[in-house]
């Protein structure tokens, strides 16, 4: 489904970049621009900017970059299509399209599916069919409300139920691709994929359905939980469940639990505690930190005290070191989970145990250093190295520090002696960063041509004038460096007819993602410059002489070939040519090439 270009240039016109980005970066302003950590990598230092002006945002650190769609495409997983769909539906901008064609295979029809079925599901429930699944949430604790708030549903004991009542609507394909599904093996038809389970709808932070889990209720036969596959709206990696149920309270608290279940979360939230997440069968992402950030200062984690839950932590609190997040862990009864806790203990009781949670730092090198007999001296220098192994990467002096004190009570080994031990460390490893960035940096003539014709670029991309001076006087084709040259050539062609700030639309709609983010950086680069037509003087200079001395050193092996040749005519020719070409050396050189 192609959408009218105008429309496409409507919609860019009309979004607020820093209001779409605002939703996923907490952005403060810089001069005329805004400022964020990058939600596509970690950093604590911000490098990512977002230009109201430019419209297009570029991170510095990564090198990602583009416009309104671009970064919708890269955060949610969008095609162009359905990033122009989604701004427009935002704005209240109707769409017309060049070209109609019927596309089943949008994530639009997906997301019609799944709400289907969760109204399949649901209604099940409260039928002759879920009267069994029913009687176990109620005897879990589940009341009507939290059951309605969860849209919690049942799959029946029968292998297409769901099936046939899709079909009502939808072609197998969709609903095989779909994942609600699963193909059999001899090839012919396919079957439910969720089978006498009592369903948890997974719904993303815009409250869109984009898959289920599914419990079974006797603890014998089968997985105690299964997910939906991932589809093209539903990625693990990106979804927290519970968080648009949660956010409104992370937001005003600042703080955010995160535990390892459907349930945990449902109790949790039944019970006061509405600032609960959970990530789906997955290790805590770096896109689930970055979505925490946005909302909260201070991460709680609640997860079972069995080795799972532990190695969980400890992995967590590795990507969490790289974020500006607190975190700290509570530590409940073993053999409870969350939800059993709860219901054992209540509300206030809990509460005692969020007070008494315990650093995630300090809870992490505890757990490492359990593990070894510390009677013994030998057994105390393995802990301390695995300590530090681990910490090394994480931690400058500065942040170990908080911790030198609780690792020296520890192991009982004067803090002084740990500090630095551990300052060594760091310079090792620091020795070596340097080393193996020594060994495989650069510099040659052709950083200086990248920077040159870097420069020129940035100056083109300036303004419609700019682009026409700078390649008045030096053809676009001649920039040698291959993803500049695709700038400026399209720059040359459309600058004039549409406009610099159509390049994005022009390369997005091409699936050119390298040279978006090139093109984003060179725009916001050029905002540095001080005196442009300096600069722009100097480049031309510098251009015209580089290829003035190419055409020298080309002609030097053409005269060697003269002279072995005989050819004394070819040898007066070039001569000549090498003295026009000196003497504009140290002319204005300012003339086209």
């Amino acid at each position: 489904m192609l959408v009218d270009n105008s429309k496409i240039d409507e919609i860019r016109r009309t979004a607020d970049i820093v209001d779409v980005i605002s939703d996923y970066v907490s952005l403060v302003r810089a001069g005329r621009n805004f400022k964020g950590l990058c939600p596509f990598h970690s950093e604590k230092t911000p490098s990512f900017i977002v230009s109201p002006e430019k419209e297009i945002f570029h991170c510095f650190g990564c090198g990602a970059g583009g416009n309104v769609f671009t970064f919708l495409m890269r955060y949610e997983n969008l095609s162009f299509p359905d990033a122009v769909r989604f701004l427009a539906k935002r704005y209240g901008i109707t769409l017309t399209f060049s070209k109609r064609e019927k596309d089943k295979e949008t994530l639009d029809l997906f997301y019609q599916i799944n709400e289907d079925a969760k109204r399949f599901f649901c209604s099940n429930l409260h039928t002759r069919v879920g009267s069994q699944a029913l009687s176990y949430l109620k005897n879990r604790g589940f009341d009507d409300a939290i059951i309605q708030k969860f849209e919690i549903g049942y799959a029946p004991d029968d292998w297409e139920s769901l099936t046939l009542f899709l079909r009502k609507k939808y072609k197998d394909s969709e609903i095989l691709k779909s994942g609600l599904v699963v193909g059999r093996e001899e090839g012919k038809g396919f079957y439910d994929r969720f089978r006498n389970r009592i369903i948890f709808p997974i719904v993303d932070r815009y409250e869109r359905t984009v898959g289920f889990g599914g419990r079974i209720m006797e603890e014998e036969g089968g997985a105690k939980y299964i997910n939906s596959p991932e589809t093209p709206i539903f990625k693990k990696s990106k979804i927290l469940y519970g968080f648009p149920y949660a956010k409104d309270e992370i937001r005003k608290k600042r703080r955010v639990f995160i535990t390892e279940g459907y349930i945990d979360v449902i109790m949790a939230y039944k019970f006061g505690f509405k600032e609960i997440v959970a990530p789906l069968g997955t290790a805590l992402t770096d896109e689930h930190l970055r979505i925490m950030e946005l909302y909260a200062d201070n991460v709680y984690f609640v997860f079972d005290a069995d080795k799972a839950g532990i190695d969980a932590v400890i992995r967590a609190w590795e990507k969490i070191c790289k974020t500006k997040l607190s975190s700290k862990v509570i530590v409940l009864p073993q053999g409870e989970d969350l939800d059993s806790a709860l219901r054992k203990k209540g509300k206030e009781e809990i509460e005692k145990f969020i007070e008494n949670a315990q650093d995630t730092g300090e809870f992490v090198i505890s757990k490492i250093i359990g593990n070894f007999d510390l009677t013994s001296a030998g057994e105390k220098k393995k802990a301390l190295n695995r300590v530090f192994e681990l910490l090394s990467s994480l931690l400058d002096e500065f942040n170990f520090a908080v911790y030198a004190s609780f690792l020296a009570n520890r192991l009982k080994i004067d803090e002084g002696i740990i500090v630095d031990a551990y300052k060594n460390i760091k310079k090792t490893f620091k020795s070596f960063k340097k080393k193996t960035n020594e060994k495989y940096s650069f510099s040659n003539e052709k950083d200086k041509t990248d920077v040159l014709e870097y420069h020129l670029l940035m100056i083109a991309l300036l303004s419609e004038e700019w682009t026409k001076r700078v390649f008045d006087i030096i053809s676009p084709d001649r920039i040698e460096d291959a993803t500049l040259r695709k700038i400026a050539l399209k720059l040359n062609e459309i600058a004039n007819k549409k406009g610099i700030d159509e390049l994005e639309i022009v390369f997005q709609q091409e699936g050119d993602s390298g040279v978006i983010n090139k093109l984003t950086e060179l725009r916001l680069k050029g905002e540095e410059l001080v005196d442009v037509e300096k600069s722009f003087n100097d480049c031309i200079k510098m251009f015209q002489r580089r290829e003035i001395e190419r055409k020298l050193e080309n002609n030097k092996i053409l005269i060697e070939k003269a002279v072995k040749s005989g050819n004394q005519t070819e040898i007066d020719v070039l001569l000549k040519e090498n003295q026009k070409l000196q003497a504009s050396v140290k002319g204005n050189l300012m003339t086209s090439t």
